[in-house]
């Protein structure tokens, strides 16, 4: 990942006061406390690439404990480790320079209501049981696992687990406290028996990874309660397990807790392979794809209906209209025939706005009450893009011509006024306020990377009319295709692309002043169908069809990444008022994502649908369906 100037531009003032201390980073943001000292993003200033930062502290960590885990992850170079990159000092710290993970914690997945299958779980353990193996044959026992300490990074589309903080990690057979004190061996919650005596040797971190797996089956861990009532339990209670759980699933928690060490798995490899082993078992095969804990409380929330039909009669739809059960409505449902399907919906400052995918017009709604307003053009609208006071339209040309132009249409009297002309296809954005544009346009001959253009626009003038644009900077991107353009800010444009590197498809997030100026990039080894700004600030809403459906919350400062599987395969989304997310599948269920990616709403809308979008100033969402040849747009009102 790589971040550049782009980071370091958008820093918060008591992050900057840190930069004369650590000169070769930009510090980004505080991202984490750990036991020792703070975990900073920064960004190396010479290559950018992203770094974690993680502080210890001269009067929190001894010297010796700061050599051993430096030592420790200098020896340790594998996929499931995170990697230590340098040391830096300072008069009142040391800080380890490691790999960033974009995706946190497992703590942080295991809280968060089903992110991972049982399938997605097993190869988890797996990759976290090949890196402590790794550790194994070096004589280091990590004698601190939990999820916690295990970080996710992005490995095209699903989490890649590291093992990480060795701090207070020990080397097979090296010498007891010389003072005869004892020290128990990692958080009690993951502590074996013999490590409240002190003992420590590679059947501690089984026992661990024991837990961890119970938590992921289960939700929760096999006892709970305070320091002294985890050790009782640890030393005498024994394991309960639900009835249904698989039996080969059973064997794996049965041998990694067992209360003798000798009882347990001799290597975290032997784990390994009985996990794969109980994979292939076909009572465990069944299970898959279902979502984790495998046994959980009967859910309070269950799906809603709007309406028990609202599919219309496939002949003279033009008289039908849908209608709603007052008893199982969540709330009223009204259809709309539309001259032509629309293939996108778009929320401006007080209007609604659609393209239609065949045709030659816009369609404007100032409420969901009125009929849409046509505007026409000359060629086909490609793209919309509201601003303040209007919206800008991007047209093509004919298929033997390329090229296209770009439209102002001023709220109120809606005439199309053209701004620019393309000779070559082009995508582009728009700032929200209406000041600037940015425009990408392919190449002559195709073999050249796109050039992007900015543009500064006009004030609108009483008529609602603007000034053509003025060309500000022109520049080439390094990408082989146009990227996709959004503005993340007044001065920061954003242009995404995936494309093939290093044999794996990845996308690229580059940066730039709306100057033209390159602050920055980050590669994600995830492929997007589509990617949103949301009503939060450095945020974007994005949804993937593989390898299984989901939509992510992508936080941009510091990198944050979140994935939300899903049950169904993503038609369309949209981002809310207020920083959530609505998605619709084709079977017509629309999930309702609040700020935090937490589920707010799930209810059944109409079938097929094409787009979706808030209807401004009403508490409405707007969805455009097509069916058999005919579109249609529903106006739901989403009540309280």
């Amino acid at each position: 990942m790589n971040s550049q100037n782009w980071a370091g531009k958008l820093t918060h003032q008591g992050v900057r006061n840190m930069a004369p201390l650590l000169p070769k980073y930009r510090i980004i943001k505080l991202v984490g406390q750990g036991q020792f000292g703070q975990v900073f993003c920064g960004a190396e200033r010479k290559t950018g690439e992203l770094v974690a930062l993680k502080e210890l502290a001269h009067q929190r960590l001894s010297t010796s404990k700061f050599l051993r885990e430096l030592g420790t992850l200098l020896t340790l170079q594998h996929p499931n480790i995170v990697t230590c990159r340098a040391m830096e000092g300072t008069a009142k710290a040391r800080y380890l320079v490691m790999d960033y993970c974009e995706g946190g914690t497992l703590r942080n997945l295991l809280e968060q209501e089903d992110s991972l299958s049982l399938g997605e779980g097993l190869e988890l353990m797996q990759g976290i049981l090949a890196g402590l193996e790794r550790a194994h044959q070096q004589k280091i026992i990590h004698c601190d696992i939990k999820p916690e300490n295990i970080l996710l990074t992005l490995n095209e589309g699903i989490w890649l687990p590291q093992l990480s903080d060795f701090g207070i990690a020990r080397r097979l057979g090296s010498e007891k406290q010389r003072d005869g004190s004892i020290e128990v061996v990692g958080a009690p919650a993951y502590t074996p028996p013999e490590g409240f005596y002190g003992l420590y040797s590679l059947a501690v971190d089984i026992y661990a990874m024991g837990i961890i797996f119970f938590e992921l089956l289960f939700g929760r861990r096999p006892f709970s309660g305070v320091p002294e009532r985890l050790m009782w339990a640890h030393l005498n209670q024994r394991l309960e397990f639900p009835p249904e759980l698989p039996e080969s699933l059973r064997a794996i928690l049965e041998k990694s807790l067992a209360k003798l060490t000798g009882r347990r798995y001799a290597r975290a490899s032997q784990m390994s392979a009985a996990i794969a082993l109980a994979a292939k078992e076909p009572e465990v095969k069944e299970l898959m794809g279902r979502p984790l804990p495998l046994v959980r409380e009967p859910l309070a929330v269950a799906m809603k209906t709007i309406a028990q039909t609202i599919a219309l009669e496939e002949e003279n739809k033009e008289q039908k209209t849908a209608s709603a059960s007052p008893t199982d409505a969540v709330a009223p449902i009204r259809p709309m025939l539309l001259p032509g399907a629309a293939n996108s919906l778009l929320a401006g400052d007080r209007y609604l706005v659609g393209a239609l995918v065949k045709g030659e017009a816009i369609l404007v709604w100032d409420s969901p009450q009125s009929s849409p307003i046509p505007v026409h053009f000359l060629e086909t609208a490609i793209a919309i893009l509201p601003i303040s006071g209007g919206c800008l339209v991007l047209t093509s040309k004919t298929e033997k011509r390329p090229g296209g132009f770009i439209y102002w249409l001023a709220a109120g009297n809606w005439q199309p006024q053209r701004l620019l002309d393309f000779e070559r296809d082009f995508t582009a954005a728009a700032e929200p306020g209406g000041r600037w544009l940015a425009v990408a346009i392919a190449s002559k001959d195709k073999k050249n990377p796109p050039l992007l253009q900015f543009y500064s626009l006009s004030d609108a003038s009483a008529d609602g009319s603007r000034k053509l644009a003025q060309l500000l900077q022109s520049l080439s991107i390094p990408v082989p295709k146009l990227p996709q353009l959004m503005f993340l800010d007044r001065r920061h444009l954003l242009a995404i692309s995936s494309y093939p590197e290093e044999h794996r498809v990845k996308t690229t997030l580059r940066a730039y002043t709306r100057r033209g100026t390159s602050v920055g990039s980050i590669r994600l080894s995830a492929v997007f169908e589509q990617l949103l700004p949301s009503d939060c600030p450095y945020t974007l809403w994005g949804i993937s069809a593989g390898p299984r459906p989901a939509v992510w919350r992508i936080k941009l400062l510091p990198l944050q990444v979140m994935r939300i599987p899903l049950a169904f395969m993503p038609a369309c989304f949209c981002p809310l008022p207020g920083g959530g997310c609505a998605i619709a599948s084709l079977e017509g269920q629309v999930l309702w994502l609040d700020e935090e990616a937490r589920q707010a709403r799930c209810f059944q809308g109409p079938k097929a649908p094409a787009a979706i979008a808030p209807v401004p100033g009403y508490n409405s969402l707007a969805i455009a369906t097509l069916n058999n040849n005919s579109g249609y747009i529903y106006f739901v009102d989403l009540g309280e």
